[in-house]
């Protein structure tokens, strides 16, 4: 399938790639994170797997990421802003591994200086025993026991020292190379119908005018129907795009998941994400403020009826 940018930066020639396909940026996002938008933390799968390539790659050379959509293209406005926050949180990484670092050292000086104090304890109370008790076996045990405690005291700070430092040392760099990397938005072309219908139902500017109003509540758009699945009564209508927006932010996270619902607090996530306004308020009067939620399935015209997370509606279920 053809493939087009839709905004971030220019990969320069010879860089390392590292490959995300997701249907929708808001994958690489923790849903859970109240944050605002650059300041969200990456999903905890997808930092690990950049993570891990970036490791993978050569320490020499540049790298950068870029996102493949299945979906429906951003405005390269957006698409800027995904950019920089991925870069932004890969630079709250790579100062939060830099304080570790510096936290782990200062607690290492310290260890240390009472290692020593504790070897140097042990050995001028072993030769006070040997003094005191002369050179017999409890004598010499007593002894050899301290020093050997002495010894033990060096242990942890020898362990930060020596070895514990540079592993986190290293991640830091690998953050600090991220926070620097240019990230590119690709997503997959549509079929020439598919791009026409999008033309004629996106206004070309920007500029909010009355006619793109219009346009936008025009009940024909309205062609998919809305379901409390349990109940079978009907909803209201929402339009394909508002219908691609709740697949998209609702799927499943495995194949065999069926107990997807939607509550006030799906609203609200579906209302942060940028869901339509006539989506939300539909969402809501069905939901009620019910904290229990509903399960919500939708119907074209002439096709059976499915949930939004593609399980048939006359197969799932709700359990007891």
């Amino acid at each position: 399938m053809a493939e087009r940018a839709a905004g971030g930066d220019e990969v320069p020639r010879g860089s390392g790639i590292i490959e995300v396909r997701v249907r929708d940026v808001w994958q690489l996002f923790d849903s859970m994170d109240p944050s605002p938008f650059l300041e969200r933390d990456l999903d905890r799968d997808a930092e690990e797997y950049i993570v891990s390539s970036a490791r993978e790659l050569s320490s020499g050379s540049p790298i950068a990421l870029v996102v493949h959509l299945d979906g429906r293209a951003r405005r390269g406005e957006d698409a800027r802003v995904v950019e920089e926050a991925i870069r932004e949180h890969f630079a709250r990484r790579a100062e939060l591994t830099r304080r570790e670092l510096r936290q782990l050292l200062h607690r290492g000086w310290i260890s240390l200086m009472i290692g020593l104090s504790f070897l140097a304890a042990a050995l001028i109370g072993g030769a006070s025993v040997v003094r005191s008790m002369g050179a017999g076996p409890l004598a010499t045990m007593l002894r050899e026991s301290l020093l050997i405690g002495g010894w033990v005291a060096m242990w942890r700070p020898m362990e930060i020292l020596l070895y514990d430092w540079w592993a986190i040392r290293g991640t830091r760099r690998v953050y600090e190379r991220l926070a620097r990397m240019p990230v590119r938005i690709v997503v997959a072309g549509a079929p020439a119908s598919a791009r026409r219908s999008e033309r004629a139902s996106v206004p070309a500017s920007r500029a909010p005018d009355r006619r793109a109003s219009r346009e936008s509540l025009d009940p024909s758009r309205f062609t998919v129907r809305l379901f409390d699945e349990a109940s079978g009564k009907e909803i209201g209508r929402i339009s394909e795009t508002d219908l691609a927006f709740l697949r998209a932010v609702l799927e499943e996270e495995r194949p065999d998941d069926t107990d997807y619902w939607i509550n006030p607090d799906t609203v609200d996530l579906l209302e942060r994400r940028g869901g339509s306004a006539h989506v939300i308020a539909l969402l809501r009067a069905a939901t009620g403020g019910d904290p229990d939620g509903i399960d919500v399935a939708f119907q074209r015209s002439g096709e059976p009826r499915e949930t939004l997370w593609g399980q048939s509606a006359t197969r799932l279920r709700r359990g007891p």
